[in-house]
């Protein structure tokens, strides 16, 4: 499950995203913060006008 929690969100596929979701539904601390990671992406790339 380690590595599935180090791709970002959008890469995850098949077998590997039913697991992640699994993950997320069971409100588990490290679900949360994966979310979070993905949530808070926007602002790595983020570019002042």
């Amino acid at each position: 499950m380690r590595w599935k929690l180090l791709r970002r969100g959008s890469r995850i596929r098949g077998q590997a995203r039913i697991k992640l979701h699994g993950l997320l539904a069971s409100k588990l601390a490290t679900g949360r913060v994966w979310d979070l990671k993905e949530c808070f992406d926007y602002f790595w790339h983020y570019r002042s006008i």
